[in-house]
């Protein structure tokens, strides 16, 4: 997905508890789902910052922390962790 295009992201607000947010770009919109309510709002949160970069500094845009920021690892007990 190519967040140059992207125009906004938001989450209902009437619902605390809500787990959806929605990336909205010039030609649709996508539903989303994180793991909790405040992971949404993160999610959230980045999006409108690399949206707000990409509208004000044009394709020198980088989103690779995005995913690094976000990123939790929830290891099963029988698997070895690295």
């Amino acid at each position: 997905m190519n967040l140059r295009y992207a125009l906004d992201a938001e989450m209902d607000n009437r619902d605390p508890k809500e787990k959806e947010f929605k990336l909205i770009t010039v030609n649709r919109v996508y539903h989303l789902w994180a793991d909790s309510a405040s992971s949404a709002k993160m999610w959230v949160k980045q999006l409108q910052k690399v949206i707000f970069k990409s509208r004000n500094q044009g394709n020198n845009v980088k989103a690779r922390n995005l995913y690094l920021s976000m990123l939790t690892v929830d290891f099963h007990p029988d698997c070895k962790r690295p």
